[in-house]
């Protein structure tokens, strides 16, 4: 209700997953203040079925997503819909500025490990320059990802819906059909928004799980999809740890192996802590940022080896279900 759009060219839908903590109290006042405003009920409860109700649901001409766990600067909507007038793009959004929900050292070591090359590889919606508190990326840039998309409602038609299979890396297949479509995706660094960062330590590992979980589950309902090499690096690494850690046993060689490895990553790791912690003026995070990095690509990885356990089952499973040529269920066909 703060941006500068006006608001008589606005349509508010506000996708709500079945709230019992007030929120439906707090959006019954707001509609009564502002007739723009829709509550739609997602009893299903995921994002990728609220963002399907919300694109069926809506009138305009443009659509973009907005997450309630972000907060966003007032020129935000003026700013994405003029990207998407005065450029050849299909698809627009901007960058995640990443802020601490809790004012801790651990809290706000979080946000900077994942604003950095090292922390999230090439995820440029959310990298900020070592050297400054601005974006690593500062023109406009084409086919990279971007925070939320904001895209006209006809893309939809063509491509489709998000997958409801999918509990997560929605935005991956999203994506991936945007480009085989040939619709052209722009990141622009001046569009931005306040992404509010799960920083209690034990929440914060926990979704990395789930977030390194979901990079090759998709496969199982959306093959074709397409990932970065930055998704599967934190896999790598840990099968790596886990290859030289078991060749360790049996040979010195897997032994200087594993201690290269692990070496090159502390060196990594500290280089960019000290970098962070000489960026922000505090020799603190030189201490808490290494265990942080590591606590990321750890859970991270371990989720991803997980999925990919789970994916090889289920393409096991299929392999086992099929009948042989020689089955009579083969044979009366």
């Amino acid at each position: 209700m703060a941006n500068d759009y006006p608001k008589e060219r606005l349509e508010v839908l506000v996708v709500d997953g079945m709230s019992e903590d007030g929120t439906r109290d707090v959006l019954a006042e707001y509609r009564g203040r502002y007739p723009h405003i829709k509550v739609l009920d997602n009893p299903g409860r995921e994002q990728q079925v609220a963002l399907n109700i919300a694109i069926t649901s809506a009138t305009g001409d443009v659509i973009m997503r907005m997450d309630a766990h972000s907060t966003y600067k007032d020129n935000y909507i003026s700013e994405c819909v003029r990207a998407l007038r005065d450029y050849p793009a299909d698809n627009v959004g901007g960058r995640w500025i990443t802020v601490s929900r809790e004012k801790t050292l651990v809290g706000r070591a979080i946000c900077f490990a994942t604003s950095v090359f090292f922390g999230v590889g090439n995820a440029y919606y959310r990298l900020m320059s070592l050297t400054g508190n601005g974006p690593a990326v500062r023109e406009p840039k084409w086919e990279i990802n971007v925070a939320y998309f904001c895209c006209r409602k006809e893309v939809f038609d063509t491509i489709g819906l998000f997958n409801e299979h999918l509990d997560r890396s929605e935005d991956l297949d999203f994506r991936w059909r945007l480009r085989r479509a040939g619709y052209r995706t722009l990141f622009v660094p001046s569009i931005e928004c306040y992404y509010l960062m799960r920083t209690k330590y034990f929440e914060f590992v926990k979704h990395m799980f789930r977030n390194g979980l979901w990079v090759l589950l998709p496969l199982t309902h959306a093959p074709n999809v397409s990932f970065s090499l930055r998704h599967v690096v934190p896999l790598c690494f840990v099968l790596a740890l886990a290859a030289g850690t078991a060749l360790s046993v049996v040979t010195t060689l897997g032994l200087r192996v594993l201690e290269v490895g692990l070496a090159s990553y502390l060196l990594l790791n500290v280089y960019f802590s000290l970098r962070i912690a000489m960026r922000e003026r505090d020799p603190k995070y030189v201490f808490v940022l290494p265990f942080i990095f590591l606590s990321l690509h750890l859970s991270y990885g371990v989720g991803s080896s997980v999925g990919l356990a789970r994916l090889i089952g289920s393409r096991l499973a299929r392999l086992w279900r099929r009948p042989s040529k020689d089955s009579p269920a083969e044979r009366r066909c």
